[in-house]
């Protein structure tokens, strides 16, 4: 009877994981052309926008949309990235101080910010803040 459990749970993990790689293989896909992406922050009732073509950081920021479902991270939208190539929107996330949230066949994923990821978000909006204040 044991065994069987143990079975059952190796059975469950292994079904969960496939189907993670599944979507991780469609964004991989979805995103293989991404050439620019615009890095919107929201504060009070101002959007500031930028964008970036660097590719280490579009890099970084592909590496967010990765398939994962973590639990319970309160997804508050404070921006977005829109993943683009060239003029054309291949891809939308919503970003907080947690986590990244998309949506991908009808289903919302949420996913924790990097630690890279969020340093880079929170420098950008930083940046924009003050050129704006000048």
């Amino acid at each position: 009877m044991k065994y069987i459990y143990s079975i059952t749970i190796l059975f469950l993990l292994a079904c969960s994981s496939g189907k993670e790689e599944e979507v991780k293989a469609l964004l991989t896909t979805k995103l293989k052309n991404c050439n620019k992406v615009i890095i919107e922050a929201y504060q009070n009732r101002d959007t500031f926008t930028t964008f970036t073509k660097d590719k280490s950081t579009i890099i970084t920021f592909k590496e967010l949309m990765n398939g994962r479902q973590d639990k319970k991270l309160g997804c508050t939208p404070k921006g977005s990235l829109k993943f683009m190539l060239n003029d054309s929107i291949l891809f939308y996330a919503t970003t907080s101080s947690n986590c990244t949230q998309y949506k991908l066949n009808e289903k919302i994923y949420q996913t924790r910010m990097t630690l890279r990821a969020g340093l880079l978000i929170e420098e950008v909006t930083e940046r924009l803040i003050k050129e704006r204040k000048k």
